[in-house]
């Protein structure tokens, strides 16, 4: 089973923008959203920003509607996403809502990762593609391979792509649309 040796960041959540700002009870409730959004994501075998935008999660937790014609206010909630997912959606904020004080989640500073030079290369090498690779698929640079996946990619070095494929955040669709050009990127000289 593909990704079944994946490590998940229980705290993935608190890296889109916003989420540090909101306080613990409304983080609750993105950290809900957040582990919707990517089981969602799983199931359809699509990129989870098809799903739910981040800037709709960030919006859902931090006015976190209580019912069908509530949630059609927010910014991102579309007819066909409450039509496709809103019950599970007011699910969600309702288990965040019902989390206890103590499981509340509590955000730590990460301490800045140490890059070596030749994964410092590799990211430089990865954005290079990345900028030349945008245009030709129609994408933006960021949807097309994330800062926090090329940091990912270059710190594995994927010499396949199998292994690209299994590493954390990498879905099957980025890895079979682009996974030979990642990985002949990387083995340039």
């Amino acid at each position: 089973m593909r990704g079944a040796g994946r490590v998940v960041d229980p705290n993935a959540f608190a890296r889109l923008k916003g989420a540090r700002e909101l306080p613990t009870s409304n983080l609750a409730i993105l950290r809900e959203l957040y582990e919707l959004r990517e089981q969602l994501a799983r199931s359809a075998d699509r990129p989870p920003f098809k799903i739910l935008a981040e800037e709709t999660l960030v919006h859902l937790a931090q006015n976190p509607p209580a019912d069908a014609a509530a949630l059609a206010l927010i910014p991102g909630c579309t007819p066909k996403v409450i039509g496709r997912w809103g019950e599970a959606v007011l699910a969600a904020i309702a288990r965040g809502r019902d989390t206890p004080e103590s499981a509340l989640p509590v955000l730590e500073r990460a301490p800045r990762l140490r890059i070596p030079g030749i994964a410092a290369r590799r990211i430089e090498v990865l954005r290079q593609w990345r900028t030349e690779a945008a245009p030709r698929f129609g994408l933006e640079p960021g949807l097309l391979l994330p800062n926090r996946l090329i940091t990912t990619v270059a710190l594995a070095a994927p010499r396949d792509t199998g292994a690209l494929a299994g590493l954390d955040g990498v879905r099957r669709w980025r890895a079979e649309t682009f996974g030979r050009e990642i990985i002949a990127a990387l083995a340039a000289p």
